[in-house]
């Protein structure tokens, strides 16, 4: 195995920088492809206890990043997600609202307009794509093992289809990630899907 892989794991209780962290994650990432590239009988075991010190390093650091804690009460987000959401949002106040963070998550309707007239659809590539995948795949989650999400979901699919409801999901989960991390609070699904909810709690906007 080449050294080049191998790092120096911080001791427990040290603080990273954002960037020294990220390059902890770009690590661990490579290390799990080459894990599938090598097809030696001793290799996969080096990378195996990399993999281990270099996810033990990543977990630890993200218990002390902005609004993570928080992330992973959405329904359909767990570590990777809940990983990718916050360093991907950085700092949720350059949003004015749940809905400018929607679209810049591709959550929303592309439209072009001029003078209140529609001129294409030609801005479908703005936003971050990762936050798009993310919350896409969070979406597909929540469907299958959230019961609030699986009710408003069949309702959406039944008037439209799988894939809009699917978006439309998606999109409900990144007007709520946005609650989350400016009101730094955890997740309601009375507030996200206020027609499902028995209790009267005050809603989100979405």
């Amino acid at each position: 195995m080449q050294k080049g892989l191998l790092i120096r794991v911080p001791v427990k209780g040290s603080v990273l920088s954002i960037d020294t962290f990220m390059l902890f994650f770009v690590q661990l990432s490579t290390c799990r492809l080459v894990r599938h590239c090598v097809i030696t009988q001793d290799r996969p075991l080096l990378l195996d206890a990399s993999i281990k010190q270099l996810e033990q390093a990543v977990l630890r650091v993200a218990r002390e990043l902005p609004c993570y804690p928080k992330l992973k009460t959405l329904p359909g987000v767990g570590i990777i997600l809940g990983l990718t959401i916050t360093m991907e949002m950085g700092d949720i106040k350059r949003f004015a609202g749940p809905g400018h963070f929607a679209s810049y998550c591709r959550t929303v309707a592309a439209h072009c307009t001029s003078n209140g007239k529609l001129k294409g659809e030609n801005n479908r590539k703005c936003g971050n794509k990762y936050l798009a995948w993310a919350f896409v795949e969070a979406a597909n989650f929540a469907k299958r093992y959230d019961e609030a999400c699986r009710k408003w979901y069949d309702r959406k699919a039944a008037r439209t289809s799988n894939v809009i409801a699917t978006k439309a999901l998606a999109c409900k989960l990144a007007k709520a990630a946005w609650y989350l991390a400016a009101e730094e609070t955890n997740y309601d699904s009375s507030r996200i899907f206020p027609s499902l909810a028995s209790a009267k709690t005050k809603p989100m906007k979405a």
